[in-house]
């Protein structure tokens, strides 16, 4: 059974595993992208680093 605590525990995981989701999804995206031409290297590199910080922090926060 759950308390009200193991709920909280549970939505916090689904929100994100979402997160990790659309995070994954953005990464995809952004690689077509850039093998399209639709975004310069300096960009694709630019918004790589960010994504993969934003990957990192829900990682972290995941497995702390």
């Amino acid at each position: 059974m759950f308390n009200s605590t193991s709920w909280l525990f549970v939505l916090r995981g689904c929100s994100l595993k979402k997160q990790l989701t659309e995070i994954d999804r953005s990464h995809e995206q952004l690689y077509e992208d850039r093998l399209e031409g639709n975004i310069t290297e300096r960009n694709f590199n630019l918004m790589n680093v960010s994504i993969s910080e934003k990957q990192d922090k829900n990682h972290s926060y995941r497995n702390g």
